[in-house]
């Protein structure tokens, strides 16, 4: 699946046993908006697969999860990936997601990080960053940095 296209509808939830995980975060409800962006991409479906940068370089997601360039969400102990960040249905990052991430990283932890993605901004005239970096990440990249000053001063 390297690069190419992927349909997260066709990537059932389905109970992970193995799971490791153990963090604890908001409940699942509150990731809703990620349902109108492509929904949540279960992390066993992207494991050992690249995602492709805007200048074509691959990187390893599980480097991109590690290195917090991978925004994600942990529900039930289960690691799952909102598909907004990845660009056309393809393991590329969606033009804008990387520079939201360097404004937002260092006010944010991880979780925080997903709920901002997935929560209506007033900087954004109510609409969800998530849903605004499609059309506008000019727009999403201003309300990161505005949220950051804001946090950190």
């Amino acid at each position: 699946m390297t690069g190419e296209l992927f349909d997260p509808a066709r990537m059932a939830l389905e109970p992970n046993r193995e799971s490791t995980i153990q963090i604890t975060t908001a409940p699942m409800s509150a990731f809703g908006a990620f349902r109108e962006t492509g929904g949540l991409v279960p992390w066993e479906c992207l494991r050992g697969n690249y995602i492709i940068d805007s200048h074509g370089n691959a990187m390893t997601l599980e480097s991109a999860l590690s290195s917090r360039r991978l925004v994600r969400v942990v529900h039930r102990e289960r690691l799952l990936v909102p598909s907004f960040q990845f660009e056309g249905g393809a393991l590329r990052w969606r033009v804008g997601t990387q520079e939201v991430l360097d404004e937002l990283r260092g006010a944010y932890d991880d979780d925080e990080i997903a709920m901002w993605f997935s929560t209506p901004s007033p900087w954004l005239d109510g609409s969800t960053p998530a849903k605004t970096l499609a059309w506008s990440f000019q727009s999403v990249i201003a309300a990161a940095r505005v949220d950051r000053y804001v946090v950190r001063g």
